[in-house]
């Protein structure tokens, strides 16, 4: 028996085993729900986030932990057992796919019997039964009856045109039948076991009878269906893999217009269509074999005809080994080809490679990256391994590199690698290490010359305390993309992955910041022995982007939060509704001045904002609506760069950048925006303008004169600016602000996170508030009201300037903007930390009016704004009643002093969302509005004299759901028994 202490040891490693289970779990559902996918069932079909970092890193533990689990406790044999039949199961799958079962079964959603599966497949049904059913207790294929199947989540992946069908075919033919089956014959032959060459391989081993000689490629020229399911086969690989997480993560769209990728051994262009759907201003080159660049022809004539159409994509064939790719491109990305060839191959390849970069060309790697399954020196001094008592490499959770690895050796004798191997085939290429950096989601190394591109490895470990070695190596990590302008010769790299950096052994490539490797050294340099690119300062753009500010906004990402797409969808969708050749014109805001020079923080004007994501004041955009592809033509204006300027104020965005990051079709300076409108206004036959203004001025239609001062200055308006007077006639003139207005109400999914955000902080900072009101704490985010006592009854009490006393109320109604978006929270509190039972018995009755309100606040029941606002009345009405108010003596009193305000205003971009939102129209999925009931007791004897005094609100910002409302500021305690606690520090909250 073993003793107490190694008893507890290793239930406790259990216990953990299950704790990171239930955690991974709850963050892959996280995931689902950040991304607006549905949450998933195994018996229907649905889609997944495919490029959530989060549901990545979920999953691998999730992996890791459930199989150490079983393998801990289940018998030894059950588990061996169990693998060594897996076998059986791909041999079912085999069936599955070449009996096309998946595509029967399409046409019958609720389930065929069995024997009418095998009449069409010609395969008897109780057989066919046996292997489906096989399939089915591992969740493919769902049987609803006996012997009666369906397809569900996973069968409908091996339908016969799928690629995961090519690729369940070609690890049953090639991989299995020929060389995993021959792999223990192969490593013990004298000749083939020693051996690197791809001719000695278990591959060939195994069809040394049919083909001697010969490799896995020569066996694909001789049976071309076979290399055709290949292409196809990789296509499904590369979904497997993540290689399209380089698409999103990787900052194209930084790169300026015109800018060159060459995708080197890309087969049939999997990956590079995804780059040129997503970044239609790069041109890009495909390089394979030619029968493979034939195949790519017809892939992407019928996936992408418009990349071909508008000459975007050139299909060139190469081998490899034997000559370089295209001359001078600035980008090159090779794509799990390494991993298919010995390391003196991939040498040749490189070095190819290198023939054909120019002084600024880079070169990415995307591979897979292995590491050890010990917790040993090296990348663990600086990554975090898996959690223990896990495997430290994840076990299961990152199985299919070591799998894909001995497929590898199996068919090419080839490998996946370790960061230093990788490094060594770099330097033999003429490449150099030159630092390391870290990635949540995969290896990404890069400064000059080459970025290898792999799978999660972990994160940045905090370094111990009083470390300042392990320090300034963990400082070194952070850093981030820098200038990616490939004209410019420098790259600096991404602050999250763990990179690898090889540059060419060129000095004149390498930054002044960079230390070359001592030449012929095989010591990988670490982080502390390499001056890494930091962040240039001060950032060259006039608002946050990626390449400048990396912890604020992701790839692809205009402002925080907020895609490109959604920007591009948000004017298309105003465009569409507009006549063939109108005209939209926004204007940005203008800085506000205190007095004199002294000028207040800038904020943008909300529609331009919306539109374009644009932060700098003095700008503009024009929409044109044409009938070209996009639907319509941008072209945004704003100061440009002005050295002069930018000393006192910080940089402006040049116009090159502008069309790049903005993507917009043209960038000019706002004083040629006069000039331009007068060109514009003749054409346009309607034209939709609003100026920033109050939101009251917002919906009115706006002045041309009042156009022309906001243009080219007051006294100005005369001579050549005349012609802007007469294009803006009345009967052509359209207000644009009810139009965007109406965009803005219904909150997009990446809004919705950016909002929940918004009200999470402020909900936690009236938490904190409330912990901390006694010593005199505010950290308002925006104007407060701060009302204690009969301040309370002041409904924007705003001077804020008066002492707490004990036992009053305080009401604090403030929120904080983020990125772009407001929040709006109010909660009542007890100054000393606990209610008196009049200040609780009208809290609590103030808080079911709430409540209930909120429960309305769905979508199916057709509900209006004035709906809830006419309810939340009546039903104060009848809680103030049961508490000892009499209502009757006075027709209006409850709406005229008790209740003045209405319940609710809808919230976004502005605090008060658009002033054109209709109160009597249904409230629709995807609306964000606050419900605010509220109750003021003057000192009058009308009313009970113990509530008098009183005056409390309770506001939420609320988000309408189909059959559900979400309330996103549910940080914000607001039940007594949570406002008490917060108020005693019960809830664990630190100060502000």
């Amino acid at each position: 028996m073993l003793d107490a202490e190694t008893t507890a040891t290793r239930k406790s490693e259990l216990r953990a085993l299950l704790s990171l289970i239930n955690k991974s779990a709850e963050e892959a559902i996280a995931a689902y729900d950040k991304t607006g996918h549905d949450i998933p069932s195994l018996d229907t079909p649905s889609d997944y986030p495919a490029d959530s970092i989060e549901l990545k890193k979920a999953m691998r533990l999730l992996d890791g932990a459930c199989t150490q689990l079983c393998s801990t406790l289940a018998p030894p044999t059950y588990t061996i057992f169990t693998r060594a039949m897996s076998a059986l199961e791909l041999a079912s799958l085999r069936v599955a796919v070449e009996a096309k079962v998946a595509d029967i079964l399409e046409a019958h959603p609720e389930g065929l019997h069995v024997n009418e599966i095998g009449a069409k497949t010609n395969i008897d049904g109780g057989k066919l039964a046996r292997t489906l059913r096989c399939l089915s207790a591992r969740h493919v294929f769902r049987e609803v009856s006996a012997d009666t199947f369906a397809n569900n989540r996973l069968s409908l992946y091996i339908r016969s045109h799928a690629p995961m069908a090519s690729l369940v075919l070609m690890q049953s033919d090639e991989l299995n039948k020929y060389a995993l089956s021959w792999l223990y014959e192969a490593l013990t032959d004298p000749t083939y076991g020693k051996s690197y060459d791809q001719k000695h391989t278990a591959f060939c081993y195994g069809i040394r009878n049919e083909l001697p000689n010969s490799t896995l490629f020569d066996w694909y020229t001789q049976h071309p269906e076979y290399s055709e399911r290949f292409g196809r086969a990789m296509v499904a690989m590369a979904s497997v893999t993540d290689a399209s997480m380089i698409v999103g993560q990787y900052p194209w769209h930084a790169l300026p217009a015109g800018s060159t990728v060459c995708d080197v051994g890309g087969g049939i262009g999997s990956v590079l269509i995804k780059i040129a759907s997503h970044h239609p201003h790069l041109h890009l080159t495909l390089q394979d074999l030619p029968n493979v660049i034939e195949q790519a022809r017809g892939f992407w004539t019928n996936e992408y005809p418009k990349a071909a159409e508008e000459g975007r994509i050139d299909f060139v064939p190469i081998d490899f080994f034997a000559d370089a790719p295209v001359q001078g491109s600035d980008i090159y990305h090779i794509r799990q080809v390494l991993h298919d060839w010995p390391d003196a191959d991939c040498v040749k390849i490189l070095k190819n490679i290198r023939k054909a970069m120019g002084p600024n060309s880079r070169l990415l790697i995307n591979e897979f990256i292995l590491q050890p399954t010990t917790r040993s020196e090296g990348l663990s001094d600086f990554v975090n391994l898996a959690p223990r008592p896990l495997l430290p490499n994840f076990g299961e959770g990152s199985i299919r590199k070591y799998l894909q690895d001995v497929n590898m050796m199996a068919v090419l004798n080839a490998k996946e690698r370790t960061v230093d191997e990788l490094c060594i085939i770099g330097r033999q290429a003429g490449l150099e290490l030159d630092g390391i950096s870290l990635e949540t989601c995969k290896i990404l190394c890069t400064i000059h010359r080459l970025v290898v591109w792999t799978e999660i490895v972990g994160e940045i470990r905090q370094p111990p305390a009083g470390d300042e070695k392990a320090t300034r190596a963990r400082d070194a990590l952070v850093v981030n993309w820098g200038d990616l302008n490939p004209r410019k010769g420098h790259l600096s790299m991404s602050v999250r992955s763990l990179s690898c950096t090889l540059a060419r052994r060129t000095p004149r490539v390498l930054s002044a910041q960079s230390t070359p490797a001592r030449a012929g050294s095989s010591r990988r340099k670490y982080a502390t022995e390499t001056d890494l690119l930091k962040v240039p300062k001060p950032a060259r753009y006039g608002q946050p982007t990626f390449q400048s500010h990396p912890h604020l906004v992701q790839p692809n990402e205009v402002t925080p939060g907020i895609p490109a797409e959604e920007y591009e969808r948000r004017r298309r969708e105003l465009m569409e509704d507009l006549p063939e050749g109108s005209l939209v014109v926004s204007v940005a805001g203008q800085v506000k001045y205190m007095s004199g020079g002294i000028f207040y923080k800038f904020r943008q004007a909300s529609d331009f904002w919306y539109l374009t994501g644009f932060e700098e004041p003095d700008s503009a955009v024009i929409l044109e609506k044409n009938g070209g592809p996009r639907g319509y033509r941008m072209i945004m204006y704003s100061m440009g760069r002005d050295p002069v300027k930018e000393k006192w104020d910080g940089a402006r965005t040049n116009f090159d950048d502008v069309v790049t990051l903005f993507r917009a079709d043209e960038a000019r300076s706002i004083d040629d925006l006069p000039l331009d409108l007068k060109n514009h206004l003749y054409k346009a036959p309607h034209v939709y303008v609003d100026l920033p203004s109050s939101r009251r001025e917002r919906v009115a239609r706006p002045s041309a004169k009042s156009l022309l001062k906001y243009l080219v200055g007051s006294g100005s308006a005369k001579g050549p600016h005349e012609s802007i007077l007469e294009g803006l006639s009345a009967n052509r003139r359209k207000p644009l602000a009810p139009l965007v207005g109406k965009l803005r109400s219904v909150k997009s999914k990446s809004e919705q996170v950016v909002m929940k955000s918004a009200a999470d902080i402020s909900g936690t900072a009236h938490a904190k508030t409330m912990r901390y009101a006694q010593s005199g704490s505010q950290r308002p985010a925006y104007v407060p009201v701060v009302a204690s006592g009969e301040n309370g009854l002041i409904i924007h009490y705003t001077k804020n300037d008066n002492l707490l006393q004990d036992g009053e109320l305080v009401l604090v109604d403030a929120g904080c903007e983020y990125n772009g978006y407001a929040s709006d929270i109010t909660r009542t509190f007890p100054a000393n930390g606990r209610f008196t039972e009049p200040q609780r018995e009208l809290y609590s009755a103030l808080l079911s009016v709430q409540k209930a309100c909120i429960e309305l606040c769905i979508a199916s029941n057709g509900h209006s704004m004035n709906d809830l606002h006419y309810r939340s009345v009546e039903l104060l009405r009848q809680e103030l009643k049961q508490i000892g108010f009499d209502l009757g003596w006075q027709s209006g009193v409850l709406e005229r002093v008790l209740y003045p305000h209405y319940l609710s205003h809808s919230i976004g971009v502005d605090l008060h969302e658009s002033g054109a939102f209709d109160r009597s129209a249904r409230l629709k999925e995807g609306m964000v509005i606050t419900i605010e009931p509220g109750v003021y007791v003057p000192k009058d004897p009308a009313f009970p004299k113990h509530f008098q005094g009183l005056g409390i609100r309770i506001e939420d910002e609320v988000l309408i759901g189909k059959e559900h409302p979400v309330v996103l500021s549910s940080a914000a305690p607001k039940e007594i028994v949570d406002v008490e606690g917060a108020c005693q520090g019960l809830l664990g909250l630190e100060p502000l």
